[in-house]
C-alpha cells in the first residue's frame, strides 16, 4: 500500500538560522513503521521545514533511504495535488503544521485534499469549510453557539468599522463603535481580547473592566479585527480527534498549565495526561467531541482547546492540524506522531498501553546535553527549536521534553523530581511549580510534599 504524507507552508524557511532537532529522529520513527508494516510504501511531499515529516540539517532534508521525498516548495494547492496524483497513492494524509503570523496552513492543505478527492484518492484531510471555520475565531465561536456546544459569550469587533469615521469628515458619531463597546460592557469580566486569525495565544489581551477594554481597542496596540470573549474560569485542557466520518478516535484530555493571566502560553505551558479521574466526566467530553467531529465532518487530525469549569466542559478553539500536544498524546500510547498519522491514514487505530506523561519546556541545550538527556529511561521524546536570528532571549528557542512511561501518578512525579535534581540548572522554578500543580489537580490522591 502506498501512502503520501503531505504538508504545505506559506512562509520562507531559512535552515541556516532556524534549526529543528528531534530525538528519536523523524526518519528513525518512520523506520519503526516500515519494519512493522512490510507492505507499506511511504512518500513525503512537503515544504521546508516539513515539521513532523522530516529531519533537516540546514536547508537539506536528511532522508530515510526507504522513503521517497518530494518538494512542494512554492507550489500552489493545484500543483501540490498534481504532484501527489503523479505518485498514484492509495491514500494521502495531511500533516498540517503551523507558522506565524497566521494559522492558515490547514486551509491550503484542505484545498489540496479536495482536488485529490475529486480525482478518486482516499484522503485524510479536513474539508475546506472546516479548516476555514477553525482558522477564523469569530467563525469558530459562531459555529459552536449555533450547534449548541458550550462556549464563551463573545463580541466580534470589525477594525475598519471601529474607525469608520476616518477620512469621512461627514461622520460625527460612530454608531458601530458605540454599539460594540456597549455590548462588550455587558459581558462578564474579565474578558479576553484576541486576534481572529492569529496563532495560538499570541497577542491575547486580558482586560478586567469595560474601560480597560475600550482603552485597548482604541489604542495603537489594536490594528486588526478582534474577538472579545468572556474568560471562563476553570482548568484548561486539550484533546485530539483522529480519523474520519464513521471512524473517529477521541483521546483522553491533557491538562495544561496557565500563565499569570490564566492563559495557556505556548512557550511556557506544561502538559500532563491523560487525565481520566471520574470527577472530570471525560466520557461526556468524548461524546461531545465526537459530535463536534461529525458536525464539522473532520478528517485527519484535529486538536481542541478546552476549559473544565463548574462540572462542565467548554470548547475554546479548534485546530485542524497537528498541535503542541500531539507528541505528548502519542507518547502516552507508546507511539510517535508518525505512527498516529499512519494509523489515521489507514483507519486502523490501536489503543496501546496508556501511560502518563509530562510535557515541559527547557532552555536551548547543547548537543552533549541533548544526547545525555535522551538516554534517560523516562525521557520519551525531545524536540528542540533554535532561532539564531532572534533578537530577544525569549525568541531564541526552546527544548521540549516528554517525561513518562508509567501508569502510576506517584512514579511519574518521581521521574520529574529525579530529572529536576539532575538538571536543576536547566529547569526554571515556574515549570516545576506548574508541573506539581497539574499533578495535584489531575490526581487529587497524590499527597506528597513538594518544596
Amino acid at each position: 500500500m502506498k501512502i503520501v504524507f503531505y504538508s504545505t507552508n506559506s512562509s520562507d524557511f531559512d535552515g541556516s538560522t532556524v534549526h529543528h532537532r528531534n530525538f528519536p529522529e523523524v526518519r528513525r520513527q518512520f523506520d519503526r513503521i516500515l519494519d512493522s508494516r512490510r507492505n507499506l510504501s511511504i512518500f513525503i511531499v512537503t515544504q521546508k521545514p516539513g515539521m513532523f515529516l522530516t529531519d533537516m540539517e540546514g536547508n537539506k532534508v536528511l532522508e530515510n533511504e526507504r522513503i521517497r521525498y518530494f518538494s512542494a516548495e512554492n507550489k500552489s494547492a493545484e500543483e501540490t495535488a498534481a504532484l501527489i496524483l503523479s505518485l498514484k497513492p492509495d491514500a494521502a494524509i495531511a500533516a498540517s503544521f503551523w507558522t506565524t503570523p497566521f494559522d492558515w496552513l490547514p486551509i491550503k492543505d484542505s484545498m489540496t485534499g479536495r482536488i485529490l478527492r475529486e480525482n478518486g484518492v482516499r484522503v485524510l484531510c479536513h474539508p475546506e469549510e472546516a479548516s476555514f471555520i477553525c482558522f477564523d475565531k469569530k467563525l469558530t465561536n459562531d459555529f459552536l453557539r449555533k450547534n449548541g456546544f458550550n462556549c464563551a459569550d463573545a463580541v466580534f469587533i470589525s477594525h475598519s468599522l471601529l474607525w469608520a469615521e476616518r477620512n469621512r469628515p461627514e461622520i460625527y458619531d460612530n454608531i458601530y463603535r458605540n454599539f460594540i463597546l456597549d455590548r462588550i460592557s455587558r459581558l462578564k469580566f474579565p474578558v479576553i481580547i484576541k486576534d481572529t486569525t492569529g496563532l495560538s495565544s499570541y497577542g491575547m489581551e486580558v482586560v478586567k473592566t469595560p474601560a480597560a477594554a475600550r482603552n485597548f481597542l482604541l489604542s495603537k496596540k489594536n490594528s486588526s479585527d478582534r474577538l472579545a470573549e468572556e474568560f471562563i474560569d476553570g482548568m484548561q485542557f486539550g484533546a485530539e480527534i483522529y480519523g474520519s466520518e464513521g471512524s473517529y478516535k477521541i483521546t483522553e484530555p491533557f491538562i495544561f498549565s496557565v500563565n499569570r493571566y490564566g492563559i495557556t502560553s505556548p512557550k511556557q505551558s506544561v502538559k500532563l495526561g491523560p487525565v481520566t479521574a471520574p470527577e472530570f466526566h471525560t466520557e461526556d467530553l468524548k461524546a461531545e467531541l465526537l459530535r463536534l467531529a461529525e458536525t464539522l465532518k473532520l478528517s485527519g487530525i484535529a486538536q481542541v482547546d478546552l476549559v473544565f469549569s463548574g462540572g462542565k466542559w467548554y470548547i475554546l478553539e479548534i485546530n485542524t492540524r497537528l498541535s503542541g500536544m500531539t507528541a505528548a498524546a502519542a507518547c502516552s500510547e507508546g507511539k510517535s506522531i508518525q505512527e498516529i498519522l499512519t494509523e489515521t491514514a489507514l483507519g486502523e487505530f490501536s489503543d496501546g498501553q496508556k501511560s502518563l506523561v509530562f510535557d515541559m519546556k527547557l532552555p536551548v541545550l547543547d548537543e552533549m546535553t541533548l544526547r545525555e538527556i535522551s538516554g534517560l529511561p523516562y525521557i520519551k521524546f525531545i524536540s528542540q527549536t533554535v532561532n539564531d536570528a532572534a533578537k530577544q532571549r525569549r525568541e531564541c528557542g526552546f527544548c521540549e521534553i516528554i517525561i513518562g512511561g508509567t501508569d502510576s501518578p506517584s512514579a511519574l512525579t518521581e521521574y520529574l523530581d529525579d530529572f529536576c535534581r539532575r538538571y536543576e540548572r536547566l529547569v526554571e522554578p515556574v515549570f516545576y511549580r506548574n508541573a506539581v500543580a497539574l499533578a495535584h489537580a489531575a490526581f487529587p490522591d497524590i499527597s506528597r510534599d513538594y518544596n
